[in-house]
C-alpha cells in the first residue's frame, strides 16, 4: 500500500517542482539604453500633454529625437507666487508645441484666466508678423498647479528656427481676490526642430500652382490658384500618399481661405515619417516627393 501511495505522489510531486522551477526563473533584463538616444518608448512615457495630445507611434526615433528637447526652465513672482515652468518643446519652422506647468497656490482648482504668447528674440510682440494661431490646452494637476500645452502654429509662413531664441509669455487678463494678476516670461534658444521640405504643387497639366511645406508634424500650403474650388472642398480632399496611392493616417484638421489664391493647412494629430509619403494631394493639384 505505502509503495503504491508513493507511486500515486511521485509524479505530483514532479509536476509541482517543475512548476515552481517555472515560476522562480528570473525575468530577462532590458538591455540598456544607450547614452543619448533613450527607448522611444521612454520618451513617449515622459511626454506628458504632448503624448495625450499626439499620437507619437509613426515617428521612428531618428525623427523624434530631430524635433523634440526637453527643457527644464523657471520664472516665479514673489509678488503674487505664480510659477511657470517649461518642460517640453516639439516643432518646426512653422508650428511650435510648448508643455508647461503654471501654478497658482491661491487659485485652488479653479484655472485662472490667461494668455500664452510667443516672442521673438527681440521680446515684443510684432503687429507685423506672421498669422498665428495659438491654442491653449489645460489639465488641473492639483494644488493650484495645472498642466498646460500651448500650440503655436504660423500657418504657411516658415518663421522658427534652430538658433532664434524664443520668450514664452504668461499674462493673466485679470486678477482677483483667489488669483492675482501676474505676468511670468521665460526664454530659450530652440535646438530641435523638424526638417521642412518645400515642394512645388502642379495641376494635371505640370504647370506650377503653388507650394507645400511637409514636415513630420504639419502641412502648409500657399495656393496661387484655387482652379474654382471653395477653400473647403480643397481643406476637406487634402491627402498624404504613400508609394502604393493610398492615404495615410495623420488625423489632420486643415483649413485653406483666400479670395484669388488659398493659404493655410494644418497639424498632424497622427504625425508621419518623410519617407512614408510619396505625393502631397490637394484636389486635382499634386507634389512629389523625391524618393
Amino acid at each position: 500500500m505505502f509503495k503504491k501511495l508513493c507511486t500515486l505522489l511521485l509524479p505530483l510531486c514532479l509536476a509541482a517542482a517543475l512548476l515552481a522551477g517555472c515560476g522562480s526563473e528570473p525575468t530577462p533584463e532590458e538591455p540598456p539604453a544607450k547614452e543619448g538616444d533613450p527607448d522611444i518608448l521612454q520618451i513617449k512615457t515622459g511626454l506628458g500633454p504632448l503624448a495625450t495630445y499626439l499620437n507619437l507611434d509613426g515617428l521612428s526615433q531618428e525623427t523624434l529625437d530631430g524635433c523634440y528637447e526637453t527643457l527644464d526652465l523657471t520664472q516665479e513672482s514673489p509678488e503674487t507666487g505664480t510659477a511657470l515652468h517649461i518642460t517640453e518643446t516639439m516643432g518646426d519652422s512653422t508650428l511650435l508645441y510648448v508643455a508647461f506647468t503654471l501654478t497658482c497656490p491661491q487659485a485652488g482648482d479653479e484655472l485662472p484666466d490667461f494668455r500664452a504668447t510667443l516672442l521673438p528674440e527681440n521680446g515684443l510682440a510684432s503687429s507685423q508678423g506672421p498669422a498665428l494661431n495659438t491654442e491653449l490646452r489645460v489639465e488641473e494637476a492639483g494644488g493650484g498647479s495645472f498642466n498646460c500645452l500651448a500650440i503655436f502654429d504660423y500657418k504657411s509662413t516658415e518663421s522658427l528656427s534652430v538658433g532664434k531664441p524664443l520668450t514664452l509669455m504668461l499674462e493673466s487678463s485679470q486678477g482677483g481676490a483667489s488669483t492675482p494678476a501676474f505676468v511670468l516670461t521665460a526664454s530659450w534658444t530652440p535646438q530641435k526642430l523638424a526638417p521642412t521640405q518645400s515642394l512645388e504643387l502642379k495641376n494635371e497639366a505640370g504647370n506650377p500652382v503653388g507650394t507645400a511645406l511637409l514636415s513630420p508634424l504639419s502641412l502648409k500650403l500657399l495656393l496661387k490658384d484655387s482652379g474654382g474650388q471653395s477653400g473647403e472642398a480643397l481643406s476637406n480632399s487634402i491627402a498624404l500618399l504613400d508609394s502604393k496611392g493610398d492615404a495615410l493616417e495623420v488625423n489632420g484638421s486643415f483649413t485653406l481661405s483666400g479670395s484669388s489664391g488659398m493659404v493655410g493647412g494644418g497639424a498632424f494629430f497622427s504625425p508621419v515619417e518623410p519617407s512614408a509619403v510619396h505625393t502631397i494631394q490637394v484636389g486635382n493639384y499634386t507634389a512629389q516627393l523625391p524618393q
